[in-house]
């Protein structure tokens, strides 16, 4: 028993030794066959193909235009190569009038985005409210002050003009105020 066991062992170990020396000369068999399509695909000028490379996503691109080289291929043995010539020529009449379609859609897309992206000029002071605008100030008072789009309150004064200095928020004066009204007797 223990002889069949070691011979079973070392039959398993055999077969797992060849079936990884076949994936092995497998796997460098396609490499030398990607390569090769690279390298002939590059020199035609297919597009997709700039030399060998092992890059997942351009193999996966190189792959889906010999996949497409090869459906052609089998199509043109199927319906002879007259017929698939036609069918080449409509094909490509049709793709370049698709792309000649997007690349006007998009030209239009561009135009309608930069034209609708523009800032609307900021609205007069009068036109902000929907009303006529102010009449002019009587003679000696000083012009109103500019428009700002922030407010009324962060508008920069005007040349020439003089606005009153902030309110101060002392503490002691507030408490010194409140004495003075407790102080006085009630009328």
């Amino acid at each position: 028993q223990q002889l069949n066991e070691g011979e079973r062992n070392a039959f398993m170990t055999s077969a797992n030794q060849r079936r990884q020396n076949l994936l092995h000369s497998i796997a460098w068999e396609f490499r030398r066959l990607l390569c090769m399509e690279q390298q002939l695909f590059t020199k035609l000028g297919v597009p997709g193909f700039d030399g060998p490379t092992v890059d997942a996503n351009t193999v996966e691109l190189q792959s889906r235009v010999c996949s497409f080289l090869h459906s052609a291929f089998f199509i043109r043995s199927r319906v002879g190569e007259d017929q698939h010539d036609a069918m080449l020529h409509s094909l490509e009449d049709r793709l370049q009038a698709a792309v000649a379609a997007q690349q006007q859609e998009t030209a239009v897309q561009m135009q309608t985005t930069t034209t609708t992206n523009m800032a609307p000029p900021p609205p007069l002071p009068y036109q902000a409210f929907g009303s006529v605008p102010p009449p002019p100030p009587p003679h000696g008072l000083p012009p109103p002050p500019p428009y700002s789009p922030f407010g009324m309150y962060n508008a920069p004064p005007f040349p020439g003009s003089t606005m009153p200095p902030p309110p101060t928020h002392d503490a002691r004066s507030q408490q010194q105020q409140q004495q003075q009204q407790q102080q006085q007797p009630p009328p």
